[in-house]
């Protein structure tokens, strides 16, 4: 509770408050996901109080479809047609079972400020909802598989061939590169 004071203290009292995403100026003034801030949220947008930075990415030049960030890999404009070519080669390379199931993705650090442990859930949610899953990344320390990262391996026993967990980036490399 002190903590929301000083936070409404600090928002009531400064010229603008920023947010990195363009959704976080609405969703803060909504009593479900404003974390006791809502009220003053809204105060705060009637005055044009609210800006979005969006986290320093320019999309035209790091978005999915951008030569400059991913050469070659870069996604076509048919964004459909895109994920199905992906979700066809991972099938064909054995990654996936099925080229038409939903595809859930995980590919990052696997660090606790990345939200690694949400993955049980997520994985747990997207297949018991038809879909199939691929969590690859690598740990903060070389050769250091968090628990929940391992939680995951373990679990892939459970769900067989819809989930797949990859931990070292030379399985990655060797596993992506021939696809």
């Amino acid at each position: 509770v002190q903590r929301v004071t000083w936070m409404e203290d600090i928002w009531l009292h400064t010229d603008g408050v920023g947010f990195v995403s363009a959704l976080l100026p609405t969703e803060s003034q909504k009593k479900e996901t404003g974390y006791g801030l809502e009220n003053v949220a809204q105060h705060i947008s009637k005055y044009n109080r609210m800006g979005v930075l969006p986290n320093g990415i320019v999309w035209d030049d790091h978005g999915l479809t951008s030569q400059k960030a991913h050469g070659t890999f870069a996604a076509s404009k048919d964004l459909v047609a895109a994920k199905d070519k992906v979700k066809s080669d991972l099938f064909k390379a054995g990654i996936i079972p099925d080229p038409k199931k939903p595809l859930f993705i995980y590919v990052g650090r696997y660090a606790e400020e990345k939200g690694i442990d949400k993955l049980e859930a997520m994985v747990k949610a997207a297949i018991d909802g038809g879909g199939q899953c691929v969590v690859m990344g690598w740990g903060v320390q070389k050769d250091v598989v968090p628990e929940d990262i391992q939680k995951l391996q373990r679990l892939s026993n459970e769900y067989q061939k819809n989930l797949k967990v990859y931990t070292q980036p030379e399985d990655q490399t060797a596993q992506f590169g021939a696809s």
